[in-house]
C-alpha cells in the first residue's frame, strides 16, 4: 500500500471517529434530556372552550325522546319518601339560594343522595366523594376528584359508573358542566363504553346529562332544569337517581 493510500485509510479513520464521538455526545445530551410529558387537565379548571380544542365534543340541543326511559321510569314512591321530603324542603326550602357550595352540600343534597343510598354492598357498589380518577389519553391527560361519583369498589373507586358534579349557584368560569362532560368522557374511555349518565347541580336546580361516544367523537344531551324547590320536581330527581341505581345493579349483575 502506497503511502498516499495509508494516507487516506488515516483521514478516513479519523473522520470516522469524530463521528463516533459527536453521535456518542448526542445520545448523551437525548438520554439527559428527560421524556416531554403531557399536558394534564383536571377536571375542576376545565372549560367548555378546552373541552373542544382537546376533544371532538358537541352538546345536542334538541334531545327528543332521549330521556323519555329515564324520566318516565314509573318508579313508585312510598308515603314514607313523600313526607321525608315534604319535611326536607320545609327545613331547607328558604336557605337553598344562600347556601354556599359546602353547606348546600351537606345540609341538602346529600339528605337526596342519601335516602337513594348508592352503597350496595353485595354488588360492592359505593359512592365516592372527592377520589382521583385520572384517564391518558393520546396527547393529554384528564385528572381530578369529582365532587360525587358511583362506582364499583367498596374501598376505592375502581370502575365508574355516574356522576354528580359541582353543586354551583351561579355560571361561574367553574360552570359545572364542562367538568361533568370530562369526568364522563374518562369514564367511558376507562370502562370502554359508548353510553354514561351523570348531572349537575347549580343551585336548587338540577340538570341531567347523557353523554355518547361515537368513534373518536363524543355528543350530549343535558336536561331541562329540575327544581328541587318544588316537591314535585324533588321526587322527580329522587326517581330518576332511583332509576340510576337499579340501571347498575341490572348492568353489574349482567356482567
Amino acid at each position: 500500500m502506497s503511502n498516499i493510500e495509508l494516507q487516506e485509510l488515516r483521514e478516513e479513520l479519523r473522520r470516522s471517529a469524530e463521528k463516533i464521538k459527536e453521535l456518542e455526545k448526542r445520545l448523551e445530551k437525548e438520554e439527559a434530556t428527560p421524556p416531554t410529558q403531557k399536558p394534564s387537565y383536571s377536571f375542576s379548571s376545565i372549560s367548555e372552550t378546552k373541552l373542544e380544542t382537546l376533544l371532538e365534543v358537541k352538546r345536542i340541543l334538541r334531545v327528543g325522546s332521549k330521556f323519555d326511559k329515564w324520566f318516565k321510569n314509573g318508579i313508585e314512591i312510598s308515603t314514607e319518601d313523600s313526607l321525608f321530603f315534604k319535611q326536607l324542603l320545609e327545613r331547607q326550602q328558604v336557605k337553598i339560594d344562600v347556601y354556599n357550595e359546602q353547606t348546600l352540600s351537606m345540609k341538602f343534597i346529600s339528605s337526596i343522595l342519601n335516602r337513594v343510598n348508592f352503597d350496595i354492598y353485595e354488588e360492592e357498589i359505593s359512592d365516592f366523594y372527592e377520589y382521583n380518577i385520572s384517564y391518558e389519553f393520546e396527547k393529554f391527560i384528564f385528572t381530578g376528584e369529582p365532587d360525587f361519583f358511583v362506582a364499583k369498589g367498596e374501598i376505592k373507586p375502581e370502575k365508574p359508573l355516574f356522576f354528580i358534579q359541582e353543586f354551583k349557584k351561579t355560571k361561574d368560569p367553574k360552570y359545572p358542566e364542562p367538568q361533568l362532560i370530562a369526568e364522563l368522557i374518562t369514564a367511558i374511555e376507562i370502562n370502554g363504553w359508548n353510553e354514561i349518565k351523570g348531572a349537575f347541580i347549580i343551585g336548587a336546580n338540577w340538570h341531567f346529562v347523557v353523554l355518547e361516544k361515537i368513534e373518536n367523537r363524543y355528543q350530549y344531551y343535558v336536561s331541562d332544569e329540575f327544581n328541587s324547590k318544588e316537591i314535585e320536581k324533588l321526587i322527580a330527581i329522587y326517581r330518576n337517581l332511583l332509576f340510576v341505581k337499579n340501571e347498575i345493579i341490572e348492568m353489574v349483575d349482567s356482567q
